[in-house]
């Protein structure tokens, strides 16, 4: 959830900045636009904790959710592509077109991933219901950053319409409103099993039921000190 939520704050200055792009420079067009694309790694880095979440409750983690693990954990290495761009020699349109393709392939990654882990842990009917609506409002997001990156290649502008800027924000809301009460409704093997305490008094009493007398039913100090008090 950290990483879900982090994934939308960095998007936030880059909404925020909108109005003054146009009149900014070519290249710092074109790094404002590097904020997407962190974005979106950090969405593909959100299957990774879930997956261990999976593993703990006894979840196989092999076949797909096996790519989805080694892929999701080596994602940080991604965040050296977008610096990377605008040292190709292919001129700002270009440059700006790769860097969004980027984004949409991130953004369709990062929701598929995140889309199939949720799938294995979601059980029962509310918790399914909601799998079925983050996957319909993910697909809407989707279908908008295609005409979003359609609308740069027609275009060339890098500044976001309204139309694109209003749709992203609430399929962002309605997304996170979804993940959130998904993930909410997903008994943890904390919450299954008890707290760390009473994980800790069930090996207590596991270990006092393996022990001997006198040492059962015997006093620690008696074990632990002599009869003027001092230690053993």
């Amino acid at each position: 959830m950290r990483f879900f939520a982090l994934a939308w704050a960095v998007l936030l200055p880059y909404y925020t900045l909108q109005q003054y792009l146009r009149p900014l420079p070519d290249l710092l067009s074109l790094v404002a636009e590097f904020l997407p694309t962190y974005s979106g790694i950090l969405v593909v880095l959100t299957a990774e904790p879930l997956l261990r979440e999976a593993a703990s409750r006894g979840e196989r983690i092999d076949g797909i959710l096996q790519w989805i693990n080694v892929v999701a954990g080596e994602s940080l290495y991604l965040l050296i592509l977008p610096p990377a761009i605008p040292f190709i020699p292919v001129g700002l349109g270009n440059q700006l077109m790769a860097v969004r393709v980027l984004d949409l392939l991130l953004a369709a990654v990062g929701f598929v991933f995140i889309g199939v882990v949720l799938r294995t842990l979601a059980s029962g009917l509310w918790s399914r219901t909601l799998w079925w609506g983050l996957v319909s409002v993910a697909a809407v997001y989707f279908g908008y950053q295609i005409r979003w990156a359609d609308d740069l290649r027609r275009s060339g502008s890098p500044v976001m319409r309204d139309e694109f800027a209003i749709a992203f924000a609430l399929c962002k809301v309605l997304y996170s409103a979804m993940f959130l009460a998904l993930v909410m409704s997903v008994p943890t093997c904390r919450n299954r099993d008890g707290g760390l305490s009473d994980q800790l008094l069930e090996i207590g009493r596991d270990c006092a039921m393996r022990l001997k007398e006198p040492f059962r039913s015997g006093d620690h100090a008696d074990l632990l000190y002599d009869e003027k008090g001092l230690p053993k």
